[in-house]
């Protein structure tokens, strides 16, 4: 019943097309469906990858209120941003303000030499062309 009433405001396509995928599509109600990727992240392996493990976990509770641009719904979204050098400003400028909500910046910048190293997934990546100084080994 929440998930219909979301729908029904006047949320962004992201939004939408985020909820519709976790609970079984237009119709709803489904199962959840914690595995959800959107299809415009879902071109590739590295794709879906970069998704699950940086955009899901450090950029789209923000991003998906975002304009379409802005929304990063799709992996080309998100290089789009890129090739205007914006990404590299927020992440590997002086400033370092995205992640811009505290949480999500302490999870983004603490997974450096974790397990799943977020910033270096992102660099990582040669269609984002980012020029942040190289991973830490």
């Amino acid at each position: 019943m929440l998930n219909a009433t979301t729908l029904r405001t006047a949320s962004t396509a992201a939004i939408t097309n985020l909820v519709e995928g976790w609970y079984g599509g237009q119709g709803l109600p489904g199962n959840y469906n914690k595995d959800f990727i959107p299809p415009g992240w879902t071109n590739s392996a590295t794709e879906r990858d970069l998704y699950s493990k940086v955009i899901k976990v450090s950029c789209r509770s923000c991003h998906v209120s975002r304009n379409k641009n802005l929304s990063f719904s799709a992996f080309t979204n998100l290089s789009a941003f890129t090739k205007q050098l914006k990404l590299d400003a927020v992440l590997c400028g002086d400033s370092r303000t995205m992640p811009n909500a505290l949480r999500t910046f302490n999870i983004f910048w603490s997974s450096r030499c974790g397990p799943v190293d977020q910033p270096c997934l992102l660099k990582a990546n040669p269609d984002l062309e980012l020029t942040c100084p190289s991973c830490l080994p």
